[in-house]
């Protein structure tokens, strides 16, 4: 097909392809062409049901797609909302308002205060974003019915409060880890261009633990989607999709969270104590050694 047609329609000629040439060997064959023709016609739909540990079951592609878009929503709001708290802290340091504000109130709880002030604006619009869309989602034969189009219902995966309960945690956490990291960066910079260059290691933290999606989605249950999975750095973004895909052992999901809990604290004390030097220095952005050393005397 001349002019880059669209993947639908190269299937859909594709299949017309094969059916055709379907009917001609079954013609060939000796059997009747109206005959062939049915046999061309047939079509099966097999519906794959994913069936938990305790018995209940559900559609495997719901699951597949709840568990990736969870993933995408988690990997979208840490990466907003950091880079809004990195450009914050940058903006702070370049008009010296950073230095007002230490005078008033310790660096942990200036740091604290910005990252858990815009993580509480980003956990309110993930709540509109989620209660939209399943709202939508539960109302989709309704509403697309009312505008003359017939569609499918789509059930939603059934989850308890409990079972929510890990994907705030893998949230709140993620997010915190990501953005304390986020606003250490933007301590240590004076321009927006450092900070657009100082923050290349994070960001691909997170796209590295995107590109990890395709070998978990093939097989949640496989070393590498376990291992990565418990890294605190990847877990916010590969742990939902293994919850939405496959039984996941008690013990590792318990030790995900809890060692992304202590990544997330541990990063929250790191960038405080940084705090304390970096947004007071200016000029040439200090080297990995003397990082350390200042998160290390301020302790």
């Amino acid at each position: 097909l001349a002019g880059g047609a669209p993947i639908v329609t190269s299937e859909r000629v594709q299949a017309a392809a094969e059916r055709e040439l379907l009917r001609r060997r079954v013609a060939d064959a000796g059997i009747d062409l109206e005959q062939a023709q049915r046999i061309a016609k047939l079509r099966i739909t097999a519906t794959v049901e994913r069936v938990m540990r305790d018995g209940r079951s559900g559609s495997a592609q719901v699951n597949l797609l709840f568990g990736a878009g969870v993933a995408l929503l988690l990997y979208l709001i840490i990466v907003l909302y950091g880079q809004i708290v990195l450009r914050g802290v940058t903006e702070e340091k370049q008009s010296r308002v950073s230095e007002l504000v230490l005078a008033s109130v310790s660096p942990r709880v200036l740091l604290t205060g910005k990252v858990l002030g815009i993580g509480g604006v980003a956990l309110v619009q993930l709540g509109f974003w989620t209660a939209s869309a399943v709202t939508l989602l539960a109302n989709r034969g309704r509403l697309l019915g009312a505008l003359g189009v017939t569609s499918t219902s789509i059930t939603l995966p059934a989850f308890t409060l409990f079972e929510l309960a890990p994907l705030l945690a893998y949230f709140v956490f993620g997010y915190i880890l990501y953005a304390a990291l986020f606003a250490a960066v933007g301590s240590i910079v004076s321009s927006e261009q450092e900070a657009q260059q100082a923050q290349t290691p994070l960001v691909s933290l997170l796209v590295g633990s995107m590109a990890l999606l395709q070998p978990a989605l093939s097989d949640p249950d496989g070393p590498i989607a376990r291992t990565m999975s418990i890294v605190p750095f990847s877990s916010p973004i590969l742990m939902p999709l293994r919850l939405g895909l496959a039984s996941v052992p008690a013990s590792e999901l318990v030790l995900s969270i809890v060692l992304l809990v202590i990544s997330a604290l541990a990063a929250m004390v790191a960038a405080a104590r940084l705090y304390r030097t970096a947004l007071l220095m200016y000029g040439k952005r200090p080297s990995l050694a003397e990082i350390a050393r200042w998160i290390r005397v301020n302790g």
